[in-house]
């Protein structure tokens, strides 16, 4: 007789860094304009990326290519639009509100989100704890099943990993309150979760 299962954990650890994703933008009537004032608020973005960051070797902050296009809003004049999309890794989150306000004050870069993470030593270290979990929760429904059957004595003869990154709370930056935006700084536990699926075997024709 075999008995296959799914064992499942999920161990909660306070957040460590933020990733912020924002955009640079501007809208107007005529192109170079435009081009030249994103042009403008992206240089004020990458000063305060650089100080935010001072050493980064471009694993931490980046802002994209700039992309154009041209909106024809109906009975009126062409709008041309310029944008760039940024994120950077708030490693100190005591920096993470200062900088925001900072960014925020720059007219023509918004805020879209704040993502809170781990670091990789902390996710290495709580991940295994997380596949034992998940395994002991498998082991004890095997059990239960098996006990439900009459039988006992079951080995594990395979099991399976159910795969996938861990998984992260995401919170929006932007709340609406009243149809005003503000922005929501506190920090959340991230999850990290396991999945696997185990087969036991009682060894009995």
């Amino acid at each position: 007789m075999k008995i296959t299962v799914t064992g499942s954990s999920r161990v909660k650890v306070p957040a460590e860094c933020a990733q912020v994703a924002f955009g640079v933008s501007r809208r107007g009537g005529d192109h170079d304009t435009v081009i030249a004032e994103v042009s403008a608020v992206a240089q004020e973005v990458r000063a305060l990326l650089s100080e935010l960051t001072p050493d980064d070797d471009g694993d931490q902050a980046h802002l994209s290519g700039l992309r154009t296009w041209t909106d024809f809003p109906h009975g009126e004049e062409p709008v041309h639009v310029a944008q760039m999309d940024g994120s950077v890794m708030v490693w100190e989150l005591s920096e993470l509100g200062v900088f925001l306000a900072r960014l925020g004050t720059v007219d023509g870069a918004t805020v879209d989100s704040v993502q809170w993470k781990l670091t990789r030593n902390t996710r290495d270290a709580v991940e295994p704890e997380a596949i034992q979990d998940a395994f002991q929760d498998a082991r004890q429904r095997a059990r239960w099943i098996a006990s439900a059957a009459g039988r006992q004595g079951f080995e594990v003869v395979s099991v399976t990993d159910g795969g996938g990154e861990p998984g992260y709370h995401f919170k929006a930056a932007y709340m609406r309150d009243g149809g005003a935006p503000s922005l929501d700084l506190d920090p959340v536990d991230v999850e990290i979760s396991a999945s696997l699926t185990v087969v036991f075997e009682d060894g009995h024709p």
